[in-house]
């Protein structure tokens, strides 16, 4: 029972596995279409980057050309880069999309629009393992 659920896991974080109880990710695909929406995300997450880093959120942005995490947005990459297709086959983009993955792996949040960072912020610091993260932060 435990390996099926961490099986379940491994494929909702796929490419993004490295990440796995590390960081959040926050994944802006293009699906290959290009979104005007998709650019005002990644401007709004740059405005909020401390709020980003203090919640240990690594923003990938993928297009045509490939997917990287945009540093200006989070936390910094390792350079490492993905490809859009396979990005886009593990997390079954159809459409200009945001994800939110968890530590844990699992997508917390799809949308095909614009979220308003503060919407992130209050589903992470409403996750269990970001309270916990909070409460070790203040001594409780």
């Amino acid at each position: 029972m435990v390996g099926v659920l961490l099986m379940a896991l491994d494929a909702a974080a796929g490419p993004f596995a490295p990440h796995r109880w590390q960081q959040r990710v926050v994944v802006l695909h293009d699906a290959g279409r290009g979104a005007d929406w998709v650019d005002a995300q990644i401007d709004a997450l740059r405005a909020v980057r401390p709020e980003n880093v203090e919640r240990d959120i690594v923003v990938w942005v993928c297009r045509d050309g490939g997917c990287a995490v945009d540093d200006e947005a989070g936390l910094k990459g390792t350079g490492m880069r993905l490809d859009p297709r396979s990005v886009a086959s593990a997390l079954r983009v159809t459409a200009p999309s945001i994800y939110l993955i968890g530590k844990d792996g699992s997508v917390k949040l799809h949308r095909t629009d614009r979220v308003d960072p503060a919407e992130l912020h209050r589903r992470i610091d409403a996750m269990p393992m970001r309270q916990s993260e909070m409460k070790a932060q203040h001594g409780g």
